[in-house]
């Protein structure tokens, strides 16, 4: 979360937490490799070869459950607050980008409790509204709510002479 240059008063990147990182995760990987030879070449010489399949097969299930973690985390939201407009970009894990474009002035920030721990934040301006943060936890989308209403009321509440406020007619 900061704030870049004059034009730019918000710019927000939200995305999903991950607790192993891809490092961590090859190491683990190696780890896992290597008692599962180890493993391997036990049943084997026991007598129990196809045991081996399975270990190998696991492996691959693991991977690939990973693969796909990691694929998922691609998934990102930029907000961003400028001079003229509150703008919320959201990009797919395959690369899709959805756009929104909001009055800053106009747009309200809404959490919505669905139960017990589960809420759901949203801006609104009219007829439009767009759920964001949905990988959010609880209280990072309250957080996020708060930041975004105190970014807002900055905004609007900005002087004449700022850089994007129109001067007094």
């Amino acid at each position: 979360m900061s704030a870049l240059g004059t034009d730019t008063q918000l710019d927000l990147v939200l995305y999903p937490h991950r607790s192993l990182k891809p490092e961590h995760f090859s190491i683990l990987l190696r780890i896992l490799m290597v008692l599962c030879i180890l493993g391997s070449i036990r049943f084997y010489i026991v007598g129990a070869w196809p045991v081996v399949i399975f270990l190998v097969l696991d492996l691959l299930a693991l991977w690939f459950a990973f693969y796909l973690n990691y694929r998922r985390a691609r998934v990102r939201e930029v907000i961003k607050l400028t001079e003229a407009s509150l703008i919320v970009e959201r990009y797919a894990a395959n690369g899709k980008m959805e756009s929104w474009q909001f009055e800053p002035y106009w747009t309200k920030v809404n959490i919505r409790k669905i139960d017990r721990y589960r809420n759901e934040l949203s801006l609104s301006l009219h007829q439009q509204t767009v759920v964001i943060g949905s990988f959010l936890l609880p209280g990072e989308k309250r957080k996020l709510k708060e930041k975004l209403e105190t970014e807002l009321y900055i905004w609007k509440n900005r002087s004449p002479n700022q850089p994007g406020s129109t001067p007094e007619k």
